[in-house]
């Protein structure tokens, strides 16, 4: 029966879509105000793993609320159409037993893809009603996950409303395709996490009046956006992690030192060397990668060998970076640090761009 019912699920998802592709909605404006949105959404819980397959028993069905305003100042300069905001979504998991209910709190990017469709890639925290304990049976099969608050992602792309201040129906109505996450980063273990696919539709309303001479006059700002911060960087930071349910937490300690170069004021590259190190044990990586840069706050994504592993089963590790600029050359950073898709810990600490270069 879940398959038949994602069969049918995925068939609507096409048919919403070619139908509204169809209407001739017109591409959204850089000019348009602030926005709410309210949502309705259906979806399901991705069994990726196969222990999850017997928890799943019924479509995830829930609603979010959505406030954006348009980008202004160098990341409106640097990105089309770009805008900014808060979701907040809640909803039922499609595993009443085993996980209950999510929410949401994120705060988002949003940028122009192609015509009306846009791609958002939002971060914040999420909520998971029954997680793993081992306190009875029942909690001791709730595998998934072993903590109520953890980091949530949310990637997708949205056809929003093409002009909210429309008198057609269609004006206001946006389709929504997203991928939400909620993991914690092996903080707490059992860390499975969750991916939730949803179809969302929205219903949009204005929420302040546009401002038509700040949105237009960008052409000194233009002339005058700032190098990207490029050179070496020097980084430093401390995690935390549990190996495995029973096991207690243990502390983990990061040292390298970056090289980024190449691109213009949206992207470059990156390569450099890190030493990792928790109880006993030391490791040597190598990395490269690429940045994705919004001028004071920048996201990497890199991909590492381990010369001298830091652990007998894993040869190469992927880290995601998230960065932005506190003052001077001095950069905060969130990093999560994996072994293919396994959550290995999550760190917090700092960069230091050598040449005394500032965004």
């Amino acid at each position: 029966m879940r398959s038949v019912g994602h069969g049918f699920f995925i068939r609507t998802i096409l048919f919403v879509l070619a139908s509204f592709m169809a209407s001739g909605l017109s591409a959204q404006k850089a000019e348009d105000p602030a926005r709410w949105e309210v949502a309705g959404f259906g979806g399901f819980v991705a069994p990726h793993r196969a222990l999850m397959r017997a928890l799943i028993t019924e479509h995830a069905l829930g609603g979010s609320v959505t406030w954006s305003t348009p980008a202004l100042g160098l990341w409106a300069c640097h990105r089309e159409d770009a805008r900014w905001g808060f979701t907040g979504n809640v909803g039922r998991t499609g595993a009443p037993e085993f996980l209950g209910a999510q929410g949401a709190l994120l705060g988002f990017a949003d940028m122009k893809l192609a015509g009306p469709w846009r791609f958002r890639l939002c971060g914040g925290l999420g909520w998971t009603q029954k997680t793993w304990s081992e306190e009875d049976p029942t909690t001791r099969q709730r595998v998934v996950i072993g903590s109520p608050i953890n980091g949530s992602v949310q990637i997708g792309v949205h056809l929003p409303p093409a002009r909210i201040t429309a008198n057609s129906a269609f004006g206001r109505v946006g389709i929504h395709l997203t991928l939400d996450h909620q993991s914690n980063a092996s903080f707490t273990q059992p860390n499975l996490g969750t991916n939730v696919f949803r179809l969302g539709i929205s219903a949009g309303w204005s929420g302040q009046a546009p401002s038509w001479a700040a949105r237009r006059d960008t052409t000194l700002r233009v002339s005058l956006l700032p190098r990207p911060v490029a050179g070496w960087q020097i980084q430093m930071a401390g995690g935390r992690r549990q190996p495995a349910p029973l096991d207690a937490r243990e502390n983990t300690a990061e040292l390298s030192l970056d090289r980024r170069f190449g691109g213009n004021g949206r992207w470059g590259y990156i390569v450099g060397a890190m030493g990792l190190f928790r109880p006993g044990i030391r490791g040597i990586g190598v990395h490269a990668g690429f940045q994705i840069r919004f001028t004071r706050v920048q996201v990497d994504l890199v991909h590492g060998r381990y010369p001298v592993r830091w652990q007998d089963e894993e040869g190469q590790y992927n880290r995601v970076v998230f960065q932005w600029h506190i003052k001077g050359s001095w950069w905060g950073r969130i990093a999560l640090h994996t072994h293919g898709f396994r959550a290995h810990h999550p760190s917090i600490g700092c960069g230091y761009v050598l040449g005394r270069q500032t965004p």
